[in-house]
């Protein structure tokens, strides 16, 4: 069993990890604890990714994508239900060339 020697017994190990307190604190409340964890999700989902970052995965996804050269005029990676590669440019380079 693990154990936390920072938190105190039938404390919440979550959030005291993340806030360093809990609703079982002193002077602490479950609505407060419940702020505290809408307002670290806000503030992990409203970061936006760099243009670089945004332009290495699409990098990422054209080194999946690419005509193969196992199969010529076939993707390396997409494949119908039955496992037949998709013909070259496939549905995603198409979405990436717009």
């Amino acid at each position: 069993m693990t154990t936390f020697p920072n938190i105190p017994l039938g404390h919440t190990i979550p959030a005291h990890q993340a806030f360093g307190w809990c609703s079982y604190c002193p002077n602490r409340t479950p609505a407060e604890e419940l702020a505290a964890w809408q307002t670290r999700e806000t503030d992990e989902t409203i970061r936006k990714p760099t243009r670089d970052q945004l332009l290495e995965a699409v990098d990422r996804v054209r080194a999946l994508h690419h005509d193969w050269d196992a199969d010529p005029g076939h993707c390396a990676h997409c494949q119908d239900g039955m496992g037949t590669p998709l013909p070259w440019p496939c549905p995603t380079i198409r979405a990436l060339e717009g």
